[in-house]
């Protein structure tokens, strides 16, 4: 909820939102990539846990959502599924590419503008 106050304080178009948004899940995501690779991807998650998460990306479909319909260039129908994408495919972009860093065939700054591509041209089509 704070970044979209930021955003919406901040006035910025579709694009440097989602770039903003991008970058700051690449950035969660990079702090101990090995780590994170193993309790994201190799460990089951405790029941409690898995339903908290599953939780937190409900919350932050719904936020995303919300925010998407700020921007009138957003022609997606439905923004409740659109923000569910939103998140999911950032999620799970960001994650794959911070915990497989010796993996990646792009440098950073590409892998964030070809994800806002990405999801720009998803949301205006």
């Amino acid at each position: 909820h704070e970044w979209v106050e930021h955003m919406v304080a901040e006035q910025l178009g579709l694009c440097s939102a989602l770039q903003n948004y991008v970058m700051g899940m690449l950035e969660m995501h990079s702090g101990q990539p090995h780590l994170q690779h193993i309790l994201l991807e190799e460990t089951p998650l405790p029941r409690r846990v898995h339903q908290a998460l599953l939780e937190a990306e409900r919350d932050a479909a719904k936020t995303m959502a919300g925010f998407l319909g700020l921007y009138p260039e957003v022609r997606r129908v439905d923004l409740g599924q659109a923000g569910f994408l939103v998140v999911q495919t950032v999620e799970s972009l960001t994650h794959r590419f911070a915990a497989h860093p010796d993996e990646q065939v792009m440098t950073k700054t590409s892998f964030v503008d070809e994800v806002v591509a990405m999801l720009v041209s998803y949301l205006k089509c």
